[in-house]
């Protein structure tokens, strides 16, 4: 019941949900050499800068790359 009443929760506009992203160590390594390098506040800033450069690219993933993540 506490998760169908959570789920009609309306979230006000100021307001970002959370995700929560599992990695390789050996990604995260990269996000954060790469967060580091271009001196980003915050690994989320980052993440956020690199998932919103790929998304605008419309990238077309093929089968065997999206059953690898």
């Amino acid at each position: 019941m506490r998760a169908i009443l959570a789920s009609k929760v309306v979230m006000p506009a100021d307001k970002k949900p959370l995700v929560n992203v599992l990695m390789e160590p050996d990604l995260l390594a990269r996000v954060d050499d790469f967060r580091y390098s271009r001196r980003f506040k915050s690994r989320a800033a980052a993440i956020k800068y690199l998932m919103d450069w790929a998304l605008n690219r419309s990238p077309e993933p093929t089968a065997e790359e999206i059953a690898r993540w």
